[in-house]
């Protein structure tokens, strides 16, 4: 179970970390295990295993959620 509830923090906690820069946190994560380290390990290791298995695949991604971010806060 508390292996479980690390999966999950990591995961939020990956999920979080384009808000960590504008000190906004829009996932509450009500576990122990959730910190700011957790979420930049979390960073790192996506982008690592996306580079590692396709550059090109992992630049379209990152482009879209860059785009995605970008239209979002300037439309909301």
């Amino acid at each position: 179970n508390e292996i479980e509830n690390f999966c999950v923090s990591l995961m939020l906690s990956t999920l979080n970390t384009p808000f960590l820069l504008l000190n906004v946190s829009l996932i509450y994560i009500p576990f122990t295990h959730s910190h700011r380290i957790l979420s930049l390990i979390g960073l790192v290791l996506c982008l690592s295993i996306m580079l590692m298995t396709s550059v090109l695949f992992a630049g379209i991604a990152i482009g879209m959620a860059i785009i995605m971010y970008k239209y979002i806060e300037y439309c909301g």
